[in-house]
């Protein structure tokens, strides 16, 4: 979502992918106190390079200098500027794993050592490095034990509660999905209809439905070592955390009894909690989406003022003020008259800010807890989570609508999603921020709105999908043709024009903690597009 936009950014990034890769204890160090490392573990030491020329090989050794004779730590360099032919022998030599970075972030790898820490999944991390967890009954949360997991040749999948059919293995490292014979329930998702006999999916994957149920990023890769699995073996990967997935379906390792399984965060106040405490533990429940979140399960209201079952999302340094922000512009959505996920700010023990979001899959009656089927964009279209910014805005609102009993209705809710995203920043409404749900009554309706901070704050000024054909430099006119591309009447659209104009002018922006030039491009860009819809009515 947001560009690196400063050496200490930079050096975060690397600190964070550091410890996706299983450094948990990565840190960036203090400003000139660590001879020219940036980024330092018990294990491990790391440089890195913001801008400039490309990295050569005096700035390779200097690293190694750094290192001394303690010659057992790994060394890692990071750099956005790519490196010369002789530091990449020099680094070979000596194995030094070699990253680049771009500018959102994400890494890729220069040489053979750098790839090892990628996907060897035993990286070694210090005997005392712990990963601590909220509460101690976590640590014997239901599930299957993560180091058998790739020893699990088969899967039972249940739906509401009831068998519904099995992922087994397969030789060639295929998976197989396929219907229980005695099953008459729903199907178990639109892309698995009943009529299908089985489905078989190559290279470890498992059916896109229910690829859409695991967590991605960091969190993905924290899982995928924790379980010294690659993240290529979803079964296994759905297996660490199938008992608690969105919507409403489970998965158990075959023939187990089904388990409730215990949030992460699970405790009687959301204050008696330590937030850092949880962002490095390994999750047992199905969390989709790459921000750092966790389940939660809070007990009581006293203190807090919440109870029930939540995601719990926390505060991440490459995006300040990011639980701020979302919960403003959550509060903004509601005056678009659509179901808007409920949100509060709370605070842990010592103070640090969260974003408590209650579960809408989830609904107490008669004394227990139920689960309501969802499905989000990606998964009804039949894509894997990677595919989330690589479809175009009509393809979600035709899913999505074609999914629910009322679908004029539905792509009218859908278009003002959209056009409130854009109207507001943000930048990340893709396919998996988007979804439909079958309510208590048993219909399907498009799901509540759900992850929507002002991305544009952070450097991100485009759409995450194209809006007629575009995802920068959106007209009023490519509005109007959207709505017609998707069948919303032209009075309509500017009906819900109207109305997300006036739910934006809501968003409490002076609330927001942020300040100087990030804050005044934002605040410029909405003004202008704002007065572009505006003129046009």
């Amino acid at each position: 979502m947001r560009y690196i936009r400063t050496s200490q950014e930079a050096e975060q990034n690397a600190a964070a992918r550091m410890r996706a890769m299983g450094f948990r204890d990565a840190e960036v160090t203090p400003n000139g106190a660590d001879g020219g490392v940036d980024v330092r573990t018990a294990s491990a030491l790391a440089q890195v390079k913001w801008r400039g020329a490309v990295v050569s090989r005096s700035d390779v050794q200097k690293l190694v200098g750094a290192r001394g004779d303690d010659v057992g730590k790994h060394l890692l360099f990071f750099t956005a500027s790519g490196y010369s032919a002789y530091a990449v022998e020099y680094a070979d030599r000596h194995r030094i794993a070699l990253f680049i970075y771009e500018p959102h972030g994400e890494i890729s790898v220069k040489n053979a050592t750098a790839a090892d820490f990628v996907s060897v999944p035993d990286i070694a991390v210090p005997h005392d490095t712990k990963v601590q967890v909220v509460d101690q009954s976590v640590l014997d949360c239901p599930g299957p034990n993560l180091d058998s997991l790739s020893s699990l040749h088969s899967a039972d999948i249940y739906k509401a509660g009831r068998l519904a059919g099995s992922i087994a293995r397969r030789p060639g490292n295929c998976t197989e999905f396929r219907y229980s014979p005695s099953y008459d329930g729903p199907p178990l998702a639109s892309t698995l209809p009943l009529s299908c006999e089985r489905v078989r999916c190559d290279k470890g994957a498992v059916p896109p439905f229910f690829a859409g149920l695991l967590p991605e990023g960091n969190r993905l890769t924290m899982l995928a070592r924790a379980a010294s699995v690659g993240v290529e073996d979803e079964l296994s990967l759905l297996l660490a955390v199938g008992g608690d997935t969105p919507g409403d379906v489970q998965v158990f390792p075959a023939g187990t009894t089904p388990v409730e399984a215990r949030a992460l965060a699970n405790c009687s106040v959301v204050d008696e909690l330590e937030f850092d405490h949880t962002v490095h533990s390994i999750d047992r429940h199905a969390i989709p989406g790459a921000q750092d979140k966790v389940s939660a399960s809070i007990a009581t209201a006293r203190a807090s003022g919440v109870s029930g079952r939540f995601i719990l999302k926390l505060s991440q340094l490459s995006y300040p003020y990011l639980i701020e922000n979302e919960a403003a512009h959550l509060t903004a959505a509601r005056a678009l008259k659509l179901p808007v996920a409920t949100a509060d700010l709370v605070h842990d023990r010592s103070g640090q800010l969260g974003l408590l979001v209650r579960r809408f899959d989830r609904v107490h009656e008669g004394g227990s807890w139920h689960r309501l089927a969802f499905e989000d964009a990606t998964q009804v279209l039949g894509l894997p989570p990677s595919a989330k910014y690589n479809i175009d805005a009509i393809d979600v609102v035709e899913a999505l609508a074609g999914r629910v009993d009322t679908p004029l209705l539905a792509a009218r809710n859908l278009y003002l999603q959209f056009l409130f995203a854009w109207l507001s920043g943000n930048g990340d409404l893709h396919g998996k921020n988007a979804g439909v749900l079958r309510d208590g009554t048993g219909r399907w309706v498009v799901a509540p709105i759900y992850d929507i901070p002002c991305t544009l704050i952070y450097g991100d000024d485009s759409m995450a999908l194209p809006i007629a054909g575009r995802t920068k430099g959106l007209r009023a006119k490519h509005w109007a043709q959207f709505a017609a591309e998707i069948g919303l009447p032209a009075k309509a659209a500017i009906s819900a024009q109207r109305l997300a104009l006036r739910a934006c002018a809501t968003v409490d922006f002076d609330g927001l903690p942020f300040t100087g030039s990030p804050r005044n491009r934002t605040l410029r860009e909405l003004r202008l597009r704002r007065a572009e819809l505006e003129d046009s009515l």
